[in-house]
């Protein structure tokens, strides 16, 4: 899957609530993305 920019960008920000440390990139993902959609929902 191709992720745009701006979605890198909400990845960083999701770290701050995910440890990055202890999950892998696709955990991250799949945790965070759902929030993002909500966000772009408002």
């Amino acid at each position: 899957m191709m992720l745009g920019p701006e979605f890198e960008d909400s990845i960083q920000e999701c770290e701050r609530f995910v440890s990055f440390k202890t999950v892998t990139r696709a955990q991250i993902t799949s945790v965070c993305k759902p929030r993002f959609d909500k966000q772009r929902e408002r």
